[in-house]
């Protein structure tokens, strides 16, 4: 659990809905390099300052925090979908190697390390790599 027990019942299954949510649509829908490289900075600072607020206080309002969270990471991902993904799908080059398309959908990717022990999961010494964008394949 991310909160204690001074913390209503349902934010911890209002949070845990968000950050699934978060995950799947930046997953599907965050794919041109500005909002790879973007996005994802915004959303964790809206999270951490979300965090920082709710376990500050005693009695904080967290359901109002916590759909203010989830309001401005909405305001994020549908700014990034209109001004970097529209324009990728509508406007750029069909034939371009930095397009997203069906058989290449992102322009970054994550570089994990391959190892004999990759069954148990990836080593969490690559979550500090950068990302590794067309160039680099």
């Amino acid at each position: 659990m991310a909160f204690n027990y001074t913390f209503s019942e349902s934010l911890n299954d209002g949070y845990f809905f968000y950050v699934n949510f978060m995950e799947l649509f930046s997953f599907l829908f965050i794919r041109t390099r500005s909002s790879i490289k973007y996005f994802p900075k915004f959303i964790t600072i809206v999270n951490l300052m979300f965090l920082f607020y709710v376990n500050s206080y005693m009695y904080p309002a967290q359901l109002e925090a916590l759909y203010l969270l989830q309001n401005v990471s909405l305001f994020f991902l549908v700014f990034f979908l209109t001004h970097y993904e529209y324009d990728a799908i509508n406007d750029w080059n069909p034939y371009g190697s930095w397009t997203p398309s069906e058989t290449n959908p992102r322009c970054g990717y994550h570089h994990v390390l391959m190892n004999s022990n990759y069954q148990v999961g990836f080593d969490l010494f690559s979550i500090g790599f950068p990302l590794r964008f067309r160039e680099t394949f």
